[in-house]
């Protein structure tokens, strides 16, 4: 029993060392030396294109040769190879049994016995692998020399011409000892360029507005602003031709663009020119090179080339490009006041602003109201009433309307003024004690921006050309200063509520009357005009209606009225009674005095 055991020990060592040995036996690929090549119409561009470095590209649609080199190792030979065909990217050209010439190194037995050999092997093409096999006898060398020259084997192939990419080939190969296992296998890669460059998400922008090709804004109908122009594009392509870039191809004189187009060469971010799919390309048209100031109409188009020329000119219809117009003016804006700029505090006022623009268009309006006490706000349409809190406060008001255009152009209009003032009515005056009752009314001081009361004073008011002040003469009566056109040696004012309208030349006095009493009341000097604004100084020269009509006499109110005697009225040929009627009571005066004295006697 002990033998036994021991015999199988032994049997078991045996059978492992033969299996260590015939592991050790099978071939292995060496990817040293061993490489896959394509020649043909169409030369290996792999020097060329830098997408993977000794890369095979294939162009698509043509036929050309495929050659596989094969290194190996190991003390047997091999019996077959199995190319495996990536099917979706070639076709093979003959799928006959045929005989296909191998080259290998010196084998014992066969020819002359020294020297490099060519035996035969078949080959049979199928749908998608090639393979081979050795006739009875020829097997190839063994590959333990390293200097042993590897398999050469090469077909024909048609690369798919609606393709790009990498395919992958699989290659696996027999020894001698074990005809029908597959020991060892390997991978070999191509790469197709069986389409020309894609063009997509193309836009054009300011550094403001964004016109996109995909929402058809480059179609001849939008605008941008007359500056440096950036023009972005993706680029789908693997094979780019670092040698001829894309570029822009443009015109700005309203003719469509074409390849004689004054061109500019886009840019490629670092390093992805090739070995990668998608380019963010751009260019930008430098104002420099653009008209000028005004409007124009700017076209343009994309062309992009890959390294075996398949070129593409990208545009909207082939004709013309892709189109835009640039806007080089600035809206106008212009506002238009009402008559009356002095208002009560609870009144409504209302201005309209006129924008426009030639070119891209009106796009929005903004009004600011600054408020006596500093307060800004803000309107958004072209016409604004204002009216309850927006005029609450006492005093003047400052106003003015920005424009801005579809590009983002703007223009302020100049600044206007009204002012508001609150009037208040005392009601009548109650009687005092003793006197007879009358009535009365008080007015409040009205508020202005001027106060010229006393006879000789005067104030200096300096606007612009549309604003507007307020003044009194006598403190109870508003009147308005608008500054109706400012020229640089002349302006005209109109002073109302009844408007006089009066036209100074710089150092001319005039003088006016106010209040429409026939008596010229104020004096008016053009002083001096300075960066659009008019200097004016009004001066009091008289009295106003009011302050007359407040200085005449009128009967005081409780107090008694002494009347003045009067004669009596005489008539020719008549004689006054009055001396009867003095004998008549000294008459009565002597009797009662006698009467006294009788009757002391008795």
């Amino acid at each position: 029993m002990e033998k036994k055991r021991i015999l199988d020990l032994l049997l078991i060592s045996f059978l492992f060392m033969v299996g260590v040995y015939l592991v050790s036996s099978t071939v292995a690929f060496n990817s040293i030396g061993s490489a896959v090549n394509i020649s043909g119409n169409e030369q290996n561009r792999s020097a060329s294109n830098g997408y993977v470095n000794g890369s095979v590209w294939t162009k698509g649609g043509t036929t050309e040769i495929i050659n596989f080199t094969i290194n190996f190792t190991g003390p047997d030979s091999i019996s077959a190879v199995n190319i495996t065909i990536p099917i979706e990217a070639y076709r093979l050209m003959n799928r006959d049994v045929r005989n296909v010439t191998i080259s290998m190194n010196d084998k014992t037995g066969l020819a002359n016995g020294a020297g490099i050999e060519t035996v035969n092997w078949t080959i049979t093409n199928t749908t998608s692998v090639v393979i081979l096999r050795t006739v009875q006898g020829n097997y190839s060398t063994n590959g333990t020399d390293t200097l042993q020259i590897p398999l050469n084997i090469e077909f024909n192939v048609t690369a798919n011409n609606s393709l790009e990419g990498a395919y992958t080939w699989n290659v696996s190969f027999t020894d001698n000892g074990t005809a029908t296992t597959d020991i060892e296998s390997t991978t070999f890669v191509t790469y197709i360029d069986g389409l020309r460059p894609r063009i997509t998400e193309i836009n054009v922008t300011d550094d403001t507005t964004v016109l996109k090709a995909s929402s058809e804004e480059l179609n001849n109908t939008k605008w941008l602003k007359n500056t440096s122009i950036t023009i972005y594009a993706t680029a789908t392509e693997l094979n780019l031709d670092e040698g001829a870039l894309p570029r822009i191809l443009y015109t700005v004189d309203g003719t469509g663009a074409n390849t004689s187009s004054t061109a500019i060469v886009m840019s490629v971010p670092s390093g992805s020119a090739n070995g990668s799919l998608l380019h963010r390309l751009n260019a930008t048209i430098p104002v420099s090179v653009l008209r000028g100031n005004g409007s124009y109409a700017l076209s343009f188009i994309i062309q992009a080339n890959d390294t075996y020329n398949n070129m593409y000119v990208y545009n909207t219809s082939a004709q013309g490009g892709f189109n835009f117009s640039i806007d080089g003016a600035n809206p106008t804006s212009a506002i238009t006041p009402p008559t009356l700029t002095t208002i009560s505090t609870s009144d409504s006022i209302k201005y309209t602003c006129t924008g426009t623009d030639a070119d891209s268009g009106v796009n929005s309006y903004l009004w600011t109201i600054t408020k006596p006490n500093g307060q800004a706000i803000t309107k958004t349409t072209s016409a604004i009433t204002l009216t309850g809190a927006d005029t609450a406060g006492a005093g003047t008001y400052n106003l003015n309307c920005k424009v801005t255009d579809i590009v983002g152009y703007e223009t302020t209009s100049a600044t206007y003024q009204f002012t508001a003032h609150i009037t208040s009515t005392g009601g009548d005056s109650g009687s005092s004690g003793g006197s007879s009752g009358g009535t009365g009314a008080s007015t409040a001081e009205v508020k202005v921006d001027k106060s010229i009361t006393e006879i000789g004073a005067s104030a200096t008011i300096t606007k612009s050309e549309g604003q507007s002040s307020t003044f009194s003469l006598d403190g109870k009566v508003s009147h308005t200063l608008k500054f109706k056109t400012v020229t640089s040696g002349s302006a005209t004012i109109v002073i109302q509520s009844d408007p006089i309208e009066v036209t100074l030349n710089v150092g001319e006095t005039k003088e006016v009357d106010v209040d429409g009493d026939g008596t010229n009341d104020l004096e008016v000097t053009l002083e001096s005009v300075s960066s659009g604004a008019a200097k004016v100084t009004l001066k009091k020269i008289a009295e106003t209606t009011a302050e007359t009509a407040a200085a005449e006499p009128t009967t005081p109110t409780g107090e008694e009225t002494t009347a003045t005697p009067t004669e009596p009225e005489t008539s020719e040929g008549k004689t006054s009674l009055v001396w009867l009627w003095v004998v008549i009571v000294v008459i009565i005066v002597i009797a009662i005095v006698v009467a006294f004295q009788n009757k002391k006697k008795k």
